[in-house]
């Protein structure tokens, strides 16, 4: 199973032409800092949206001035999958969104870090 989201470019390289994330996420505030909690929901849905469909997922979240946090602008999916449910992936996708604030929470009490 192959996941991609927000940070991660493989080796460490930044290569032009494959999904990347270049934000410095990392000690940035975890109530509302875009690039912090899309990071990890970007994240988390593509790990949900792989193990529902078995195949490569990749999800990008993208935010726009005056949005809600919890309502991206835009979000994006890949998936290598052929014909899935949409309904399932709407439902992964707004499963996520919805529980950002216990995903602000958990970073709190956890100290969760980011790759």
């Amino acid at each position: 199973m192959r996941v991609w989201s927000g940070g991660e470019t493989g080796y460490g390289l930044i290569t032009p032409l494959r999904p990347m994330n270049i934000e410095g996420a990392s000690g940035k505030n975890p109530v509302y800092h875009v690039g912090k909690l899309y990071n990890l929901a970007a994240h988390r849905i593509a790990a949900r949206l792989a193990e529902t469909t078995g195949g490569y997922a990749e999800a990008h979240l993208i935010s726009a001035t005056g949005q809600r946090l919890d309502r991206p602008w835009r979000v994006h999916v890949r998936l290598a999958a052929t014909g899935p449910q949409l309904d399932k992936v709407h439902a992964v996708i707004f499963e996520t969104l919805d529980g950002f604030p216990a995903l602000t929470e958990e970073i709190l009490a956890t100290g969760l870090m980011l790759s």
